[in-house]
């Protein structure tokens, strides 16, 4: 690789054009409007490149990939000028960490996935309704229509984050709705539930260690992750059964890093490595949570969290045309917590094996064809027999879950016009029994009517489900593209009868300047309830209707200078919704479904409006300033009226400042939003009377939430190894951000008096930990 005045020409050979300019911290209140460009002119690649790095974008490029004397049309010579110029010619920029990549416009195949995906670890330029067939192919946000965005192992390695978690540092991008409590986010107003998260191209019937108990950890090590994509609306066709947002986690990590690693932090125990035997590729990675061993030194009577996972890939050319890939992901949670009379324990066992032949098959055609088998057992028992609340209970609740799933795609590349093709089968059963008696006391009449709740259910659907889907991206002139897209889904699975579902999509981008991209989606989503999601354990023993959301979006991207800006402005309606239930006064409690506050809601319809913001500046060569905004609104229409669900977090406000250097990293992140709601009840309620919980349900917005985070990272060579340390710090204040409002409720001649109480948050987390690579 060489640096500024070292004209290195090798084949193969990086050129660096980073300069090293003083650094300059600024902060801008006011983006000014787009001057006008003067006249094209023809100037030298490397000429283009030597301003960007005036300032401060640092491109690479391949001498064998393209010459250093290739004349580029510019009006004027900034990052999308420059962009625009290597598109004409077929070529594209792709970011890797803090620079930038020219490489060749994407041919379909797994020999062209082999030749540039570690050169790409953060942005894949791949359009939004093609997929360019293997593994290491992502989808990115600069040619989609939706809302997308991604995650490289540089950022996973600077967000602070609980844990260092991979998925809960994307609750921090734009549309994220989070306390800091769970790492499985609400995106753009919509239920946890409406996530589908997906490891290699497999989806996760289980993606989160402590799944019973708010979800704290993902069970992804964030060592083996290659990068992340986000998508919080208007995704692709080839994505089915979700309505809100899709994760889609590719494994892998850059050659140039090391192979194998050992470490230990306060959460976790892991090793991973990864390199080649003859002509395989291979990662495999492990992890055991620490969070018992913690436990038993600070206060063994709070419980035993124990869990651990497990994951294995290997990669063989089979020709220069066919890769063959094997798979297999394991995941262990047995946990127990108590507090007072309250006891909860948890058994999660999940696994997955997966194969994928990939084939090149000539004349712009690749295939994709997946065989996915997916199990999940869970054992959850939960008690409440503290007598002195006049309610409680007990649950004992078992569910085995097993599927097989087979998938083929294709995908087309002829010019300027892409499509992709694509259906999967899915054969799936699962064996419910569950047992419960809850006793709610006098807050469950007031809320529900009804103090006692009982079920003894044993069911076993089984069935088939699957899909198909057509999606294309199509030139219209020289500054439109067009990206329509369908898919159709059929469940089998129900007793009463099969369901099926058309989902049309659209979407629309236009280069409006060399630095300005507008684009626009609309596209409708189906979600119907998996085998694995029956609500049992809440006494539900069949499937509700398939869901529906309709999704409306208006967006726009914009790179100058130092600044790449991205706005978005979303609406989603649901026309069709389910029942679920909710804790009315604070959700983040042990034994939620024993809880006198559980009650079941039913909205006729749903809706979410919002804007995100997102602006990126680079402060020199290594320090990065990022700044969010969004704007959410969103509500259930329940009685006749629109009630703002709890995670409606009015304007939310992100602010980031990193450092990275080849040895030291550091980031400094502050958030605050407006806060969830919560419920505030009457002083009093007659006994007998119930109230309306229409009425009731998050009628008060809660104190705004704030999180000061910070984290850093020191690598030392040692010998041929290296030894990094590392720490972070979460809620670095201390402060008490509020999770709800809780009731102490006692009942007097025949009057139930209703007590609030607030309840916190997290407090202060810190975490340290070594990592020895070698």
């Amino acid at each position: 690789m060489t640096r500024p005045g070292h004209r290195g020409s090798g084949p193969g050979m990086l050129r660096d054009r980073s300069a090293a300019p003083l650094l300059r911290i600024c902060l801008m209140a006011l983006l000014g409007v787009l001057g006008a460009t003067a006249s094209a002119r023809s100037i030298r690649l490397d000429e283009a490149l030597d301003h960007l790095a005036a300032d401060g974008h640092d491109v690479l490029f391949a001498a064998d990939v393209i010459d250093a004397s290739t004349p580029l049309e510019l009006d004027d010579v900034d990052l999308g000028q420059v962009r625009r110029a290597l598109a004409e010619i077929g070529f594209e920029l792709e970011r890797a960490g803090r620079q930038w990549v020219i490489v060749r416009r994407p041919q379909p195949g797994p020999d062209v996935a082999a030749a540039t995906p570690e050169a790409s670890p953060q942005t894949q330029p791949v359009l939004e309704n093609v997929i360019v067939t293997g593994s290491r192919y992502r989808l990115a946000g600069e040619g989609a229509a939706g809302s997308v965005s991604t995650l490289s192992t540089d950022d996973l390695n600077t967000i602070p984050s609980l844990g260092g978690d991979a998925i809960r540092a994307a609750a921090a991008l734009p549309g994220m709705s989070s306390v800091g409590v769970s790492a499985k986010p609400q995106i753009r107003g919509g239920l946890q539930d409406e996530l589908l998260v997906r490891i290699d191209g497999v989806e996760l019937l289980e993606a989160y260690h402590l799944a019973d108990f708010q979800n704290i950890f993902s069970i992804v090590d964030d060592r083996a992750v290659h990068a992340i994509d986000v998508y919080t609306g208007g995704f692709p066709a080839r994505y089915g059964n979700r309505m809100s947002g899709v994760i889609e986690i590719t494994t892998g990590r850059s050659p140039a890093e090391p192979r194998r690693e050992i470490g230990v932090s306060v959460f976790s125990l892991l090793a991973n490595a990864q390199g080649r035997a003859g002509d395989v590729d291979y990662l495999v990675s492990a992890r055991r949570g620490n969070l018992d061993q913690v436990l038993k030194r600070v206060d063994s009577s709070l419980g035993r969290p124990r869990y651990h996972d497990a994951f294995a890939r290997a990669r063989r050319a089979l020709t220069p045309a066919a890769a063959i890939t094997v798979g297999g992901f394991v995941s262990h949670d047995d946990v127990t917590l108590t507090e007072d009379e309250t006891v909860s324990g948890s058994k999660v066992d999940s696994g997955y094996l997966w194969t994928r032949l990939e084939m090149d098959h000539g004349r712009g055609l690749a295939s994709s064809t997946t065989l996915a088998y997916s199990r999940s057992d869970r054992h959850k028992r939960q008690s409440d027999l503290d007598d002195s609340s006049g309610a409680g209970g007990v649950l004992d609740h078992r569910q085995r879950v097993r599927k097989l799933a087979a998938r083929a795609d294709l995908a087309w590349v002829r010019g300027d016009a892409r499509m992709e093709f694509g259906i999967d089968a899915e054969h799936g059963d699962a064996e419910y029994d569950s047992l419960a008696f809850v006793d709610r006391g006098a807050v469950g009449v007031a809320l529900s009517g009804a103090a006692v709740r009982a079920h003894d259910l044993h069911l076993d659907p089984d069935g088939w489900s699957g899909g198909a889907y057509w999606a294309g991206d199509f030139a219209v002139g020289d500054r439109w593209r067009l990206q329509p897209g369908l898919r159709y889904d059929v469940q089998g699975y129900d007793p009463q009868g099969s369901n099926d579902q058309l989902s049309p999509r659209l979407g629309i981008r236009y280069a409006a300047t060399a630095g300005l991209t507008l684009h626009g989606g609309i596209g409708r989503f189906h979600q119907p309830e998996a085998l694995h999601e029956l609500p049992v354990a809440d006494g539900v023993a069949g499937f509700f209707a398939p869901q529906r959301a309709d999704h409306y979006i208006l967006g726009a991207e914009w790179l100058a200078a130092r600044w790449t800006v991205t706005a978005a402005a979303y609406q989603k309606r649901y026309g069709r919704t389910k029942g679920r239930f909710e804790n009315l006064f604070n959700p983040f409690v042990l034994v939620p479904e024993l809880e006198p506050d559980r009650v079941f809601i039913r909205p006729k319809r749903a809706r979410a409006r919002g804007a995100d913001l997102e602006l990126r500046r680079q402060l020199g060569d290594r320090a990065t300033l990022l700044l969010r905004y969004g704007y959410l609104d969103a509500d259930d229409r329940l009685d006749g009226q629109w009630v703002p669900r709890r995670w409606s977090q009015r304007h939310t406000a992100h602010g980031m400042l990193s450092w990275q250097d080849e040895q030291f990293t550091a980031a400094l992140a502050l958030t605050w939003h407006s806060g969830w709601r919560g419920s505030l009840l009457p002083a009093s309620v007659d006994e007998g009377v119930t109230l309306n919980v229409a009425d009731w349900l998050n009628n008060r917005r809660l104190d705004p939430y704030v999180s000061l985070d910070v984290s850093v990272r020191r690598s030392w060579p040692v010998g041929r190894s290296r030894l990094t340390l590392f720490a972070s710090v979460t809620n670095l204040l201390d402060r008490g951000n509020v999770a709800g409002i809780d009731y102490d409720a006692e009942a007097e001649d025949g009057v139930v008096t209703l007590a609030p109480a607030r309840e916190t948050l997290l407090p202060r987390v810190p975490s340290v930990g070594v990592l020895i690579s070698f």
